[in-house]
């Protein structure tokens, strides 16, 4: 264990800059180190506005300080997803900021830099359970109408767009799709789901519509720019050639949601609409779950009760006896 003037000494960026390197030696998925590099800067920045914290300054007192301070904090951008009434950051987010703390301090005290685990009794804000509001058909051809640009633009958007609500996959997912990944012949499209580097990549497979199939298919044989480098096979590209990120899938989608009206639009509420839309015509929840690649059942019984929401609504507007 580190001595206590050691403790005292070292610089807490150090400790963040220990625990990133420990993460990607482990096998973190890379976002999942991308997220945890965000939210610790996010906390140095704010430690710091005084000066420069020690080990010795993380305390309990001190997250709670921060926690409080980010439930006031208005988010700088204003198409940031996580927010919430009055602009404020979401309690999901809150949440987040909460439980990669509380890891890191888990951490600190299993690798002994701390003689202690200085933040187990320190909760986490309990976000709220606010309803799923899928995508309504109307918004979502709104958001299709709303592509502009050239041909080659608009063709991209349309198969992005058909594949988030079609096959319900994640915004890392569809930016890593590759062109082997395709077989457009059979309707048919591997998934790299999530996993970290060292373990072996979770693999599934989903079936695409006829209309998200043309699309893609469309896009990737008539539209898609020379690649940059010319080894690079993932399928969607920006226009100059280059392979897409997540948060460029993010940024497309809420652009197109701000020209569409749909404010609330974000990949992820894609994911939400196709599996309440999937329920709502008949699909059964076992495959569901295998489409959408969750690890367990917790968010298709979320879906599951929307669906079943949304058939009492019809029966009470269409109930045979009262149009006797």
């Amino acid at each position: 264990m580190l001595g206590m003037t050691d403790v005292h000494d070292l610089p807490l960026h150090t400790a963040v800059d220990h625990y990133l390197v420990a993460l990607r030696v482990e096998g973190a998925a890379p976002t999942t180190i991308e997220t945890y590099r965000s939210v610790l800067a996010s906390y140095l920045r704010w430690a710091t506005a005084d000066a420069a914290p020690t080990l010795v300054d993380f305390t309990l007192l001190q997250v709670r300080a921060y926690v409080a301070h980010l439930m006031g904090e208005h988010v700088r951008f204003a198409h940031h997803h996580n927010v919430r009434a009055g602009g404020r950051l979401s309690d999901y987010t809150i949440n987040l900021h909460g439980r990669v703390l509380r890891t890191f301090a888990a951490w600190l005290d299993r690798e002994e830099y701390t003689e202690e685990h200085v933040l187990a009794r320190f909760k986490p804000l309990r976000p709220k359970t606010k309803p799923i509001e899928p995508l309504t058909p109307d918004e979502f051809k709104g958001l299709v109408a709303a592509l502009t640009g050239p041909a080659s633009l608009r063709a991209r958007g349309r198969a992005m767009l058909y594949l988030l609500f079609d096959t319900g996959i994640r915004a890392s997912e569809l930016a890593d799709i590759r062109l082997s990944d395709l077989d457009l012949e059979a309707g048919i499209l591997r998934v790299r789901g999530k996993g970290s580097q060292r373990q072996r990549v979770k693999w599934r497979t989903v079936g695409m519509g006829v209309r998200a199939q043309r699309a893609v298919q469309q896009y990737a044989f008539r539209h898609r720019p020379p690649a940059i480098p010319v080894s690079e096979d993932r399928v969607f590209l920006t226009r100059h050639g280059r392979r897409m990120s997540r948060n460029t899938v993010h940024r497309f989608v809420k652009r197109l949601g701000r020209l569409a009206g749909v404010e609330r639009a974000h990949p992820h509420l894609f994911r939400h609409s196709t599996g309440v839309a999937f329920l709502r015509s008949g699909g059964s929840e076992s495959v569901l779950q295998r489409i959408l690649g969750h690890a367990s059942r917790e968010m298709v019984e979320h879906y599951m009760h929307l669906a079943d929401t949304d058939v009492t609504q019809l029966h009470r507007r269409h109930s045979p006896l009262d149009h006797l």
